[in-house]
């Protein structure tokens, strides 16, 4: 398959909040305007074991602003085991959201191994 076709991933090009990382506050990065158009990925790097963790954005109007809560206030978790470079799960950042924004990766119950973090477009 042609890294060019259809259904493809498509990503920042090196656009992570973080590579190999645990639960911790990420970023920021600059989305700008995106009419809701990407969304942030968490992928197992290793094998992952996740019990009800959790993935929110917070986001500012500037890269060195106060953080807070997007709105609309988004999270997604996670449950289950997962295999090396197996997508965790996808949030798409609402398009109300400022110009810039952190991942803020929580443990849950527990959250074993390393998780890569990033930027990703969605297919339109």
């Amino acid at each position: 398959m042609s890294k060019f076709e259809y259904g493809r991933e498509s990503r920042f090009f090196d656009q992570y909040f973080v590579e190999a990382g645990g639960a911790g506050t990420y970023g920021p990065l600059s989305v700008g305007p995106q009419n809701g158009a990407v969304c942030v990925t968490v992928a197992a790097n290793g094998t992952v074991t996740a019990d009800a963790s959790t993935l929110k954005i917070t986001a500012s109007k500037t890269a060195d602003g106060t953080f807070e809560a997007s709105v609309p206030d988004v999270m997604l978790t996670m449950t289950g085991t997962y295999q090396n470079g197996e997508v965790m799960g996808q949030l798409v950042v609402p398009n109300t959201t400022p110009d810039y924004i952190k991942a803020v990766l929580t443990t849950g119950t527990a959250l074993t191994g390393k998780v890569d973090v990033y930027l990703q477009y969605l297919p339109r």
